[in-house]
């Protein structure tokens, strides 16, 4: 597997802008990838972080709405849940609104996997306490 030890434009503006949104997060998802998957880690960064939420469209806060409610009703993705709960609480949302967008995946997702969803918050909410 070659891997491209040079960053992209998109990289470094997709580091960039989950630092700002979750600082330290970036190294975190290096050091997690590093030798098993670099490549994934590049792709995190230049296509989610730095294409996609580079849309002016909607914004951080409005992303990170439709990321829980997406992963609420995906459902097994809680790594991914986590880091959108910190990434919302970041962006002003409260743990009421999370907690509100978890209920009503619920509707369309069913009850087990808003459970789910509830404990992983849940968890964050506990983490962020007690900092």
């Amino acid at each position: 597997m070659t891997v491209d030890t040079e960053r992209s434009a998109a990289e470094s503006v997709g580091r960039e802008a989950m630092n700002r949104a979750v600082p330290g997060v970036p190294e975190l998802i290096d050091a997690s990838l590093a030798d098993l998957s670099p490549n994934t880690a590049r792709r995190i960064f230049e296509q989610i972080w730095g294409d996609v939420y580079q849309d002016p469209t909607l914004s951080l806060r409005e992303r990170t709405i439709a990321a829980i409610a997406g992963l609420t009703a995906l459902g097994g993705a809680e790594t991914n849940l986590t880091l959108q709960t910190h990434v919302g609480l970041n962006a002003g949302m409260t743990p009421a609104e999370i907690v509100a967008i978890v209920e009503l995946a619920a509707t369309f997702a069913g009850f087990p996997r808003a459970q789910s969803a509830l404990t992983t918050v849940s968890g964050v909410f506990k983490q962020r306490a007690a900092t």
